[in-house]
């Protein structure tokens, strides 16, 4: 799932976090959907580009 960077209007309580007017954060896309529905969001949120390590299985 993508993950999008926002930025707050307003004072705002996520989850057990609190932003600030002005204050940004990274959140999933569902998140960032409700949040821009509610309007606490400006409009110039960005998209994260989706990091991917590999793990290597080491066995033994």
């Amino acid at each position: 799932m993508p993950e999008f960077k926002v930025t707050f209007n307003r004072n705002v309580k996520l989850g057990t976090d609190r932003y600030r007017k002005g204050e940004s954060a990274t959140v999933p896309e569902d998140v960032c959907n409700a949040l821009m529905e509610s309007g606490v969001i400006d409009s110039d949120f960005e998209q994260i580009a989706a990091k991917r390590q590999k793990v290597k299985n080491k066995e033994g």
